[in-house]
Protein backbone atom coordinates (compact mmCIF):
# COMPACT_ATOMS: atom_id res chain seq x y z
CA UNK A 1 0.00 0.00 0.00
CA UNK A 2 2.74 2.30 0.50
CA UNK A 3 4.10 1.76 -2.75
CA UNK A 4 0.87 2.97 -4.11
CA UNK A 5 0.78 5.92 -2.05
CA UNK A 6 4.50 7.14 -3.16
CA UNK A 7 3.01 6.58 -6.65
CA UNK A 8 0.60 9.30 -5.94
CA UNK A 9 2.96 11.69 -4.18
CA UNK A 10 4.91 11.14 -7.26
CA UNK A 11 2.11 11.74 -10.18
CA UNK A 12 1.26 14.75 -7.66
CA UNK A 13 4.43 16.53 -7.41
CA UNK A 14 4.83 16.04 -11.47
CA UNK A 15 1.01 17.37 -11.90
CA UNK A 16 2.21 20.02 -9.90
CA UNK A 17 5.22 21.22 -11.46
CA UNK A 18 3.14 21.27 -14.51
CA UNK A 19 0.17 22.77 -13.26
CA UNK A 20 1.58 26.02 -11.33
CA UNK A 21 3.77 27.46 -14.49
CA UNK A 22 0.60 27.85 -16.30
CA UNK A 23 -1.45 28.97 -13.25
CA UNK A 24 0.44 31.96 -12.88
CA UNK A 25 1.31 32.92 -16.63
CA UNK A 26 -2.44 32.33 -17.88
CA UNK A 27 -3.53 34.66 -14.23
CA UNK A 28 -1.22 37.10 -15.16
CA UNK A 29 -2.48 37.19 -18.93
CA UNK A 30 -6.15 37.23 -18.17
CA UNK A 31 -5.61 40.39 -15.56
CA UNK A 32 -3.72 42.20 -18.62
CA UNK A 33 -6.41 41.42 -20.99
CA UNK A 34 -9.23 42.59 -18.16
CA UNK A 35 -7.23 45.86 -18.03
CA UNK A 36 -6.56 46.46 -22.09
CA UNK A 37 -10.19 45.59 -22.36
CA UNK A 38 -12.07 47.80 -19.50
CA UNK A 39 -9.43 51.02 -20.70
CA UNK A 40 -10.69 50.51 -24.55
CA UNK A 41 -14.43 49.65 -24.31
CA UNK A 42 -15.67 52.59 -25.49
CA UNK A 43 -12.73 53.36 -28.35
CA UNK A 44 -12.83 49.53 -29.97
CA UNK A 45 -15.07 47.78 -31.85
CA UNK A 46 -16.64 44.47 -29.43
CA UNK A 47 -14.88 42.43 -32.42
CA UNK A 48 -11.16 43.94 -31.51
CA UNK A 49 -11.69 42.77 -27.85
CA UNK A 50 -13.14 39.62 -28.46
CA UNK A 51 -9.76 38.74 -30.30
CA UNK A 52 -8.27 39.70 -27.09
CA UNK A 53 -10.13 37.24 -25.16
CA UNK A 54 -9.34 34.43 -27.79
CA UNK A 55 -5.59 34.87 -27.30
CA UNK A 56 -6.50 34.35 -23.99
CA UNK A 57 -8.35 31.03 -24.96
CA UNK A 58 -5.16 30.10 -26.72
CA UNK A 59 -2.56 30.29 -24.06
CA UNK A 60 -4.77 27.85 -22.28
CA UNK A 61 -4.61 25.33 -24.92
CA UNK A 62 -0.91 25.54 -25.57
CA UNK A 63 1.22 24.26 -22.56
CA UNK A 64 3.50 26.40 -19.95
CA UNK A 65 6.74 25.50 -21.82
CA UNK A 66 7.29 25.22 -25.41
CA UNK A 67 10.24 22.69 -25.03
CA UNK A 68 7.44 20.29 -23.50
CA UNK A 69 7.09 17.58 -26.60
CA UNK A 70 3.72 18.79 -26.57
CA UNK A 71 4.89 21.79 -27.38
CA UNK A 72 5.27 23.37 -31.00
CA UNK A 73 9.23 24.23 -30.70
CA UNK A 74 10.13 20.56 -29.76
CA UNK A 75 8.97 19.71 -33.05
CA UNK A 76 10.76 23.09 -35.06
CA UNK A 77 13.75 22.19 -32.73
CA UNK A 78 17.80 21.58 -35.04
CA UNK A 79 18.44 18.25 -34.96
CA UNK A 80 21.30 17.38 -32.94
CA UNK A 81 24.61 16.42 -34.56
CA UNK A 82 25.52 12.62 -34.30
CA UNK A 83 28.68 12.42 -31.70
CA UNK A 84 31.67 12.10 -33.78
CA UNK A 85 32.64 8.79 -32.87
CA UNK A 86 36.99 8.30 -33.19
CA UNK A 87 38.52 5.76 -35.34
CA UNK A 88 39.87 2.47 -34.22
CA UNK A 89 43.55 1.81 -34.33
Amino acid sequence: MSSLIDTFNLWGQQALTFAWPMLWQSSLLIALIFALDFALRRRVRASIRYGLWLVVLLKLLVPPSLALPTGIAWWLRPPTPAPLSAPLP
